[in-house]
């Protein structure tokens, strides 16, 4: 993400003072690759509030439920020769 906004201030640079200009898309480039990061960093965010909050407060329970249909699957194409249940390799 930080590469792309560095692209597009070298782009708007290319330019010069019409990397500025409208009409030119630069501009909407460079603009647009600057929110970038801003939603990943909410992302990030909100991804550390889910395993806060919904993982760690119910002591790992959905991820031992996740898990635990991960292995039954697992053992289920081992048994059926490294297989899954559509007949494609595992």
């Amino acid at each position: 993400t930080e590469l792309g906004v560095e692209c597009a201030s070298l782009g708007v640079q290319v330019y010069g003072g019409h990397g500025y200009i409208r009409s030119n898309k630069q501009e909407q480039i460079l603009r647009d690759s600057r929110i970038a990061p801003v939603w990943e960093g909410t992302t990030q965010i909100q991804a550390l509030d889910l395993l806060g909050r919904k993982v760690l407060m119910q002591k790992l329970a959905p991820l031992n439920l996740h898990l635990k249909g991960v292995v039954a699957e697992a053992l289920a194409a081992a048994q059926a020769g490294g297989k899954s249940p559509e007949g494609s390799r595992v």
